[in-house]
């Protein structure tokens, strides 16, 4: 069974085209992962993918938000902890 697909809005832009064209990349990600089917073994590779990708992503974005001096950096990074804290439960 489909599930249905997460989509891009352009309301989602911050305005930094990389930043940008990553977060679209992980929405392809999921997608992926929501149209998988029933195969497990490319489920988990699927999930692996979008672990390392948004770990690579996370270091991009708060990158970005230390050169632009972003008001709640230190919020926003702990926010990207619990995220990759709740995809990493996912193979323990």
């Amino acid at each position: 069974m489909l599930l249905e697909n997460l989509e891009w809005n352009d309301e989602y832009r911050i305005g930094h085209d990389k930043v940008d064209d990553e977060h679209k990349y992980l929405f392809g990600i999921a997608n992926d992962i929501l149209n998988a089917g029933d195969d497990k073994n490319h489920i988990k590779e699927l999930i692996k993918k979008l672990i390392l990708y948004t770990r690579t992503h996370f270091l991009n974005e708060q990158n970005y938000m230390k050169s632009i001096n972003y008001y709640d950096l230190e919020k926003h990074i702990e926010f990207h902890k619990q995220i990759l804290n709740n995809l990493n439960n996912f193979f323990s």
